[in-house]
């Protein structure tokens, strides 16, 4: 469109009365190391919300396990569903993701 055209067709010259305080600038190396510790900073601040969310979730599970284990253990041996709560307890117990519950 018209823009780049009229960026072609403009001329720039340097002009040696103005100065540039070098002071003042941030060199390469400096540039770059902020950039790294920044995306350390943010890196790190997200490794340790998603531990706290997981644990926060585990623990939510490991309470919702306990209840519903609590509740199994607690139906009579006289109930038709004996039976298959102590499968489920035998089941959990044999189970890696127990988070020691039982």
């Amino acid at each position: 469109g018209m823009h780049y055209t009229g960026m072609s067709a403009a001329e720039f010259q340097l002009d040696p009365s103005v100065i540039i305080n070098v002071d003042t600038t941030m060199s390469f190396r400096e540039a770059f190391l902020s950039g790294l510790l920044v995306t350390a900073v943010i890196f790190a601040s997200v490794v340790i919300f998603v531990f706290a969310d997981l644990r926060r979730s585990v623990l939510k599970m490991s309470t919702e396990l306990y209840r519903a284990d609590t509740f199994v253990k607690s139906i009579p041996a006289s109930n038709s569903c004996s039976g298959n709560a102590a499968k489920y307890i035998k089941k959990r117990k044999q189970s890696k993701f127990n988070l020691g519950v039982l």
